[in-house]
């Protein structure tokens, strides 16, 4: 039977010493703010801290007559005066060059009814009704321009007013209506908002 010969007792305490040098080190750098490991940032990539911020713009369009989702009232409507609703914008960016706004009532029967169209609106804060000199109207889906106040055949309607901050002017005349409108928008949408009212009539 071979006997192996064991390692010499200051031997096996020297390399006990060693492990435990090491790991005090390791808790020491630790402790006193040793260097620590940070993600890497891939090239080109500024980390978010070091990005710029987009400006963000909040425009906000609200009427005295009415808030978000709440019933239009019939002065407004066809079983009243037909009056333009009262319609403040507020927020526009600074650099808006005009306005545009769309009135438009999606659950009509036969598909989206436009009420109103105006572009060329002045880019400033305040009231949109009256609408500012300079501004212009276009076509509806009566075939005329202006206001067509709701008038639901049957059930209620929603209707969207949205108001669109450009960096152009449109090039349009009053006989153009929503579609040459949304085409002459594109890729010139600074911002929007939208105020929605409903209506259903009890006559």
């Amino acid at each position: 039977m071979m006997v192996m010969a064991s390692r010499p007792a200051s031997a096996v305490q020297w390399v006990i010493m060693r492990r435990w040098l090491v790991i005090g080190t390791a808790l020491l750098l630790a402790s006193c703010g040793g260097p620590t490991m940070r993600p890497s940032v891939p090239n080109g990539v500024v980390p978010p801290a070091a990005s710029s911020s987009l400006p963000s713009f909040t425009m906000e369009l609200t009427s005295t007559a009415f808030v978000q989702g709440s019933s239009l009232p019939s002065s407004v409507t066809c079983d009243g005066q037909g009056a333009l609703p009262p319609l403040v914008v507020s927020g526009v960016p600074s650099g808006a060059k005009t306005l545009a706004l769309i009135v438009a009532d999606p659950d009509a029967p036969s598909g989206n009814f436009v009420h109103w169209t105006a572009w060329n609106i002045p880019p400033q804060n305040g009231s949109l009704a009256p609408l500012p000199p300079g501004s212009v109207q276009g076509m509806t889906s009566i075939g005329e321009a202006g206001w067509v106040p709701p008038c639901p055949p049957s059930g209620s309607h929603r209707y969207v007013f949205t108001v669109f901050a450009l960096d152009v002017a449109p090039d349009l005349t009053s006989s153009a209506g929503e579609t040459d409108l949304r085409k002459a928008m594109e890729g010139h949408v600074l911002a929007e908002t939208k105020l929605v009212g409903k209506y259903q009539r009890t006559k």
